[in-house]
């Protein structure tokens, strides 16, 4: 699931004694959603890395209709496309190199990547 961080509380004390960072999301279907951090544990390493409001979130996993779970592995959704593109470019890039290859010297070309 994608989302967008909309606002970030003020730290409170849960009934537990645990210091806590609620967190307000608005998913891309327009519901409103949160979570709660702890930054004693471990899952916040994850989190604080893109808390920030109106960060674009992927990797959301929801617990029911209104709480993700705190052990989402979010990342920033700009960094997975910029992943991806990489990804392609380098695909095509090798995709050419293996046309040019074929034309000009038929034999390479088998020898690379055929055998």
């Amino acid at each position: 699931m994608i989302a967008t961080i909309v606002k970030i509380l003020d730290p409170a004390v849960s009934s537990m004694g645990n210091t806590y960072i609620r967190v307000i999301l608005k998913s891309e279907d327009g519901k409103w959603i949160k979570t709660d951090l702890v930054p004693g544990y471990k899952n916040y390493e994850r989190w604080k890395k893109v808390l920030q409001v109106q960060n674009k979130l992927y990797g959301i996993v929801m617990i029911d209709d209104v709480f993700v779970n705190a052990d989402s592995r979010v990342q920033l959704l700009d960094a997975k496309l910029k992943r991806e593109i990489k990804k392609k470019e380098k695909r095509a890039k090798l995709y050419a190199e293996a046309a040019r290859l074929e034309k000009e010297d038929p034999e390479a070309y088998f020898r690379k990547y055929l055998c």
